[in-house]
C-alpha cells in the first residue's frame, strides 16, 4: 500500500503540473482571442449574422418537425459559431480553418488516445489515462477504491481550478462576451426545458401503453392456465384409455407370438429340404457354367485362329501386290534403261562419225596449210587465220571428248542401278514364296484343330443336355409338392399378419394422440415462458427513470466515462434514461410508443436487437 500511495502522489503531482500548464496556455489563448474578437462580438459581420440566423431557423425547424428522439442538437458544437459536427476531428478541422486567426500565433499540440479518441496536451497525461481506463486487467483489485478516490479528488480539483481561472479571465477581459454567452445559455436552457417536457409526455404515454400491455398479458396468462388445466385433464383420461387398450394389445400379441412359434417350427423342416434342393441345383449350375466357360474358351480360340488366318491372308495379298508393283516398276525401269542405252549408242555412233569428219577436215586443213605455207610464207594474215582455225579445232575436240566421257559414266550408273533393283526383286520373291508356304501349313493345322474341337463339343453338349433334362424333371416334381405346402403356410401367415397389422395400427393411433397431447403441453409451456419474459421486460421498463442531466458530469458508459464539456455534449438514451456522450449513444432502434427509430446506448441497442 505504501508503494501505491507514493505512486499515486507522484501521479497527482504530475497531473497538477500538466493542469497548471494547460490552464496557462488556455488563459493566454483566451486573452488573445477575446482581445481580438471584441469587435466581432459587439458588431458582428454580415456573414456571421447570416450564419447565426440560419442556425436559429434550423433549430426552430427541428423543434417543430422532429420527434422527441431527434429534438436536441446532436454531435459536437463549435464554441465560436455554434455549428454542429458528427465527431471531434471534423470540429477541430473546422475550428483550425475558420477560427484559427482569433487565437493568434500560439498553437497547442494535442495527443489522441487510440482507444477512446480523447485528447491530451502531452504524452504523460495520455499514458496516465491509458493505465487508468484501458489497462484495468493489469491493476490489482485492492487498489481500485483508492484509485477511484484519487481520480475523483484530482478531477474535482482540476475542474474547480479550471472553472475559477477561466471565470476570472473571461470576467476581467470583456463583459459583452459574457452577456452574449448568457443569452445563448438561456436559449439552450429553454430548449432543453421544452425537450424535457416532451420527453416526459412521451414517457407517460409509453407508461400507459405498457400498463395496458401488462393487463392484456395477465388476462392471456389466466386463459392459458385454464387451457393447460383442461388439457391436463383430457390427457390423463386419454392416458388411462390408452393403458387399458395397450394391455389388451399385449395379450393379443402374446397369443399371436405363440401361434407364430408353432408355425416357425413347422417351416424349419421345409426350409431344410429347400436348402438341400437349392444346393443340388447350385452344383448343377456350377458344372453347367464350367462347361459353358470351356465352350467359350474354345470358341474364342477358334475366333482368334480365324482372325490370324485372315491377317495372314491379307498380308499375303498385300505382299503379292507389292511384288507385282515392284515387277512392273522394274520392267518399266528396264525398258527405260534400254531405250536410254539405245539412244546413247546412237549418239556415240553420231559422235564417232563427227570425229571422223573432223579428222578428215583436219587433214584437209593441214594440206591446205602446207600449200599455203609453200605459196605465201611471208604473209601474216594467213598465219592469223591459221591460228584461229587451230583454236576452233581444239575447242571442238575438247567438247567432243567431254561429252563422250559423260555418256560413258551415265552408262555405268544405269547399269549398276539395274543390277541392284534386279537383286532386290529376286530377294523379295524368295521371301514371299517362303511366307506363303508357312501360311498354308498354319492354315491346314488350324482347320484340323477346329474340326476336332467341334466334334468334341457336340458330343459333350449332347451328354450334358440329357443329364440336365433328367435332373429338371426330378426338381419340377419336388417343387410342385413344396409349392402346395408353401401356399398353405402363406395363407396362415397372411391371416396372422392381418391381425398383427390391425393391432399395430391401433397402437400407432394411440401413440400419435399421446405425442400430440405432449406437444400441445410443451407449446403452452413455451407460451407461458414467453409471456413471463415479456412481463419481466415490461416491469423493468416501468422501473427505469429519466436521469437528471444536472447530476451527471461524465458519460455513464463504464468503458468511456468522458467528461462533458461544451464540445462533448450530453445525450439521453430513450430506453434506459441514462446520459451518454455522442459516440456511446450514436445508434438508433425502434421502440414501442415511438413512430421513428430513437437514440439508444450500445447496451440497450444489443438488448432490443436480441428481443
Amino acid at each position: 500500500m505504501a508503494k501505491n500511495t507514493n505512486k499515486f502522489k507522484s501521479l497527482f503531482s504530475g497531473i497538477n503540473r500538466t493542469g497548471e500548464q494547460l490552464i496557462n496556455s488556455v488563459l493566454n489563448n483566451a486573452n488573445s482571442s477575446i482581445n481580438s474578437s471584441d469587435v466581432d462580438l459587439i458588431n458582428p459581420s454580415s456573414d456571421e449574422k447570416e450564419r447565426r440566423s440560419s442556425l436559429a431557423s434550423s433549430t426552430n425547424d427541428n423543434e417543430l418537425s422532429s420527434s422527441p428522439s431527434t429534438n436536441e442538437a446532436e454531435g459536437f458544437l463549435c464554441p465560436q459559431c455554434f455549428a454542429a459536427f458528427p465527431n471531434a476531428e471534423i470540429l477541430t478541422e473546422h475550428f483550425s480553418s475558420e477560427h484559427s486567426s482569433t487565437f493568434g500565433d500560439q498553437n497547442l499540440s494535442f495527443v489522441n488516445c487510440n482507444h477512446c479518441r480523447m485528447r491530451f496536451t502531452n504524452e504523460y497525461e495520455l499514458n496516465q489515462h491509458v493505465d487508468k481506463y484501458h489497462n484495468k486487467k493489469k491493476s490489482n483489485k485492492s487498489d481500485e477504491p483508492l484509485i477511484a478516490q484519487l481520480d475523483q479528488s484530482t478531477t474535482k480539483q482540476l475542474t474547480d481550478s479550471f472553472s475559477q481561472v477561466l471565470k476570472s479571465a473571461f470576467n476581467n477581459n470583456n463583459n459583452s462576451a459574457n452577456n452574449r454567452q448568457t443569452d445563448t445559455d438561456k436559449m439552450f436552457s429553454t430548449e432543453e426545458f421544452d425537450l424535457l417536457q416532451r420527453q416526459q409526455k412521451a414517457l407517460e404515454e409509453t407508461k400507459d401503453l405498457l400498463l395496458n400491455e401488462l393487463s392484456l398479458l395477465r388476462d392471456s396468462l389466466s386463459k392459458k392456465d385454464e387451457q393447460i388445466n383442461r388439457m391436463d385433464r383430457d390427457f390423463q383420461q386419454e392416458k388411462q384409455l390408452l393403458v387399458t387398450q395397450l394391455n389388451e394389445a399385449f395379450q393379443r400379441e402374446k397369443t399371436l407370438l405363440e401361434n407364430l412359434n408353432a408355425y416357425k417350427d413347422r417351416t424349419v423342416n421345409k426350409d431344410d429340404e429347400m436348402n438341400r434342393l437349392r444346393k443340388e441345383n447350385e452344383n448343377f449350375r456350377f458344372e453347367m457354367q464350367r462347361y459353358v466357360d470351356q465352350l467359350e474358351k474354345i470358341s474364342n480360340e477358334k475366333m482368334q485362329q480365324e482372325k490370324l488366318c485372315q491377317k495372314l491372308q491379307k498380308e499375303c495379298d498385300s505382299n503379292q501386290k507389292i511384288i507385282l508393283d515392284m515387277t512392273t516398276k522394274t520392267s518399266d525401269s528396264l525398258s527405260v534403261m534400254t531405250n536410254e542405252k539405245t539412244e546413247l549408242m546412237n549418239r556415240l555412233q553420231q559422235l564417232q562419225l563427227e570425229m571422223d569428219s573432223i579428222k578428215k577436215m583436219n587433214e584437209d586443213s593441214e594440206r591446205q596449210i602446207k600449200c599455203l605455207q609453200m605459196k605465201n610464207s611471208d604473209s601474216t594474215e594467213y598465219e592469223k587465220q591459221l591460228e584461229t582455225i587451230e583454236q576452233l579445232r581444239k575447242k571442238e575436240l575438247d567438247e567432243h571428248r567431254n561429252t563422250i566421257k559423260k555418256l560413258k559414266s551415265d552408262k555405268l550408273k544405269y547399269q549398276n542401278i539395274c543390277r541392284t533393283r534386279m537383286e532386290k526383286v529376286r530377294l523379295l520373291l524368295s521371301v514371299e514364296q517362303n511366307s506363303t508356304k508357312q501360311m498354308r501349313t498354319i492354315l491346314e493345322q488350324t482347320h484340323r484343330f477346329i474340326n476336332k474341337s467341334n466334334q468334341e463339343i457336340k458330343q459333350f453338349v449332347q451328354n450334358e443336355s440329357k443329364r440336365h433334362n433328367d435332373l429338371l424333371l426330378k426338381l419340377e416334381i419336388e417343387l410342385s409338392t413344396f409349392m402346395e405346402e408353401k401356399r398353405a403356410l402363406l395363407e396362415r401367415c397372411a391371416t396372422a399378419e392381418e391381425q398383427l397389422d390391425g393391432t399395430i395400427n391401433e397402437m400407432k393411433q394411440f401413440v400419435k394422440k399421446c405425442e400430440e397431447n405432449s406437444k400441445a403441453v410443451q407449446e403452452l409451456g413455451e407460451q407461458n415462458q414467453t409471456l413471463q419474459i415479456r412481463l419481466d421486460e415490461a416491469n423493468n421498463k416501468l422501473r427505469r427513470s429519466w436521469t437528471d442531466d444536472r447530476t451527471v458530469d461524465k458519460c455513464q458508459n463504464d468503458k468511456c466515462q468522458k467528461q462533458f464539456t461544451t464540445v462533448i455534449r450530453k445525450h439521453h438514451c430513450r430506453s434506459c434514461g441514462n446520459i451518454f456522450c455522442n459516440e456511446c449513444s450514436s445508434k438508433q432502434a425502434q421502440m414501442t410508443g415511438h413512430p421513428k427509430p430513437v437514440r439508444v446506448c450500445d447496451h440497450c441497442y444489443q438488448e432490443l436487437n436480441q428481443s
